[in-house]
């Protein structure tokens, strides 16, 4: 439910790239809250250097999000899973999908596929985190 992930969780990435290179552990950072604006949420994200921020409305089990290009949707799952995909994948458009699911109340893992431009696998990335804010 929206109520299990809103919160920040905090934690740590690994991420794998296709020529077999794994990178060092990274910190994370991951917020889902109430908006400031006159969207419903916030989600904000940090991996290592890498940051985003957007805004959300909720419709039933899915949360829309606008990243740059895409509209991301991110569907709640029964059993504290969750996916984050775009709605649309357009040609020629870099784009991740995530899988999230909760170990329990307060730890979460996350796995993300990022794919290039032309569509080819990019890397893959495995966070651990634990809810630290409620």
């Amino acid at each position: 439910s929206i109520d299990q992930l809103m919160g920040t969780w905090k934690g740590q990435a690994v991420t794998y790239f296709t020529d077999w290179f794994v990178a060092e552990p990274v910190p994370t950072e991951w917020t889902l809250g109430p908006s400031s604006g006159s969207a419903q949420f916030e989600r904000t994200w940090r991996i290592g250097d890498n940051n985003g921020q957007a805004e959300g409305q909720q419709q039933g089990s899915r949360l829309f999000f606008n990243e740059g290009e895409l509209e991301y949707q991110l569907l709640l799952l029964p059993n504290g899973g969750s996916s984050l995909c775009p709605r649309i994948i357009q040609p020629r458009t870099a784009f991740r999908c995530e899988l999230g699911w909760l170990v329990n109340s307060t730890t979460r893992l996350r796995l993300i596929r990022a794919y290039k431009e032309d569509g080819s696998w990019a890397h893959q990335t495995l966070i651990t985190e634990e809810k630290v804010l409620h």
